[in-house]
């Protein structure tokens, strides 16, 4: 009998298979809308730092809003959910602790990633086949450049290594922990470090979430129909993770998502199935940080009628799993969900 992991592997690599995976939404925004105060160098797992959250007998508030929000995401149909780990990287969660590198800080973020795998897991135990992602930022995430794919002069000498090792040690080694998402990828000197990672690296199934422009393009300005020939040559030369399940993009516009999958899809000339989770479509101020909604309400995400437009966009292009990534809500994860089941 087959695990949740071997279908969900069998039902994404099968281009005849109709099935589609719904991914988890905004956990940042949730978060915030709750009244959690995000605003650190690890966001959304800034809560799992206080030791009042791993009281059971009595909960704090940050751990009841946690809770709620996995069960309010997975009651909207979500299959795959994700751990709140994406800014946690050892190097920003040195800086948020204000401590130094050493082995007993190592131990302390090793056994602090264990406990939200596990925590997470939990989140799962009432919904059959639910899967959890081990959500790892890129590089950027640690010196705010996804946006940008600014990495300096020097990008293809950058030790990323160095950034993933302590994060990849624990998640490969977890048995709460399903799958990999390498998140917001937006340098092409970063993506072809990840796409050089063999299984003897990478033993676990893993996908790629590229942060692409509105002119489809890697936010430093590689066009996709470049990074499709990259992964092109690798596969012709065997040289690709047999762990590599999904290419796609997240964190990006609403509308320019569907337009980066087409052109992924049209350009990749073998069979692998794409993934986006894009966001709400809103915009965001920063000299008042605060977000508001696009004036053009084609542009947003907030409805079911868009999605239901997007999602067909997505699955026209092999999409196999879609979800939601910032300023998304349960609510746009039941009109995804609604969506695909409507096909």
């Amino acid at each position: 009998m087959r695990t949740a992991l071997e279908t969900f592997v069998n039902n994404i690599s099968n281009p005849i298979d109709k099935f589609i995976y719904v991914l988890d939404g905004g956990q940042g925004t949730y978060l915030e809308n709750s009244g959690i105060n995000v605003n650190s160098q690890i966001w959304c797992s800034i809560p799992f730092t206080q030791p009042s959250f791993w009281n059971e007998n009595e909960k704090s508030i940050e751990r009841k809003i946690m809770e709620q929000m996995f069960k309010d995401f997975l009651s909207s149909g979500c299959s795959l959910v994700m751990t709140p780990t994406y800014q946690l990287n050892y190097t920003s969660y040195l800086k948020e602790l204000k401590i130094g590198e050493s082995e007993s800080a190592l131990k302390q973020y090793d056994s602090l990633l264990t406990d939200i795998g596990s925590f997470t897991k939990k989140q799962t135990e009432s919904h059959a086949n639910v899967l959890v992602i081990g959500s790892i930022g890129c590089y950027g995430s640690m010196i705010l450049a996804e946006f940008t794919g600014n990495y300096g002069d020097n990008a293809a000498e950058i030790d990323y290594y160095k950034h993933y090792k302590p994060q990849l040690d624990n998640f490969l080694n977890s048995e709460n922990i399903d799958i990999l998402g390498f998140e917001t990828v937006p340098n092409i000197h970063e993506l072809r470090f990840l796409l050089s990672l063999d299984s003897s690296v990478l033993n676990k199934p893993f996908f790629i979430g590229l942060s692409t422009n509105e002119v489809q393009q890697l936010r430093d300005g590689t066009p996709l129909e470049e990074v499709a020939k990259l992964i092109n040559d690798l596969k012709a030369e065997n040289k690709l993770n047999e762990n590599f399940k999904l290419i796609g993009c997240n964190c990006c516009s609403f509308v320019s998502s569907s337009k980066s999958i087409k052109v992924l899809n049209e350009n990749l000339n073998f069979y692998i199935p794409l993934i986006a989770y894009p966001n709400s479509g809103e915009i965001y101020d920063t000299v008042t940080k605060e977000w508001h909604k696009p004036k053009n309400e084609l542009l947003y995400a907030g409805n079911s009628n868009n999605w239901k437009m997007t999602v067909d966009k997505y699955t026209e292009n092999n999409c196999k799993v879609i979800g939601g990534c910032c300023r998304t809500t349960p609510e746009d994860i039941k009109s995804i969900h609604e969506a695909i089941n409507q096909k």
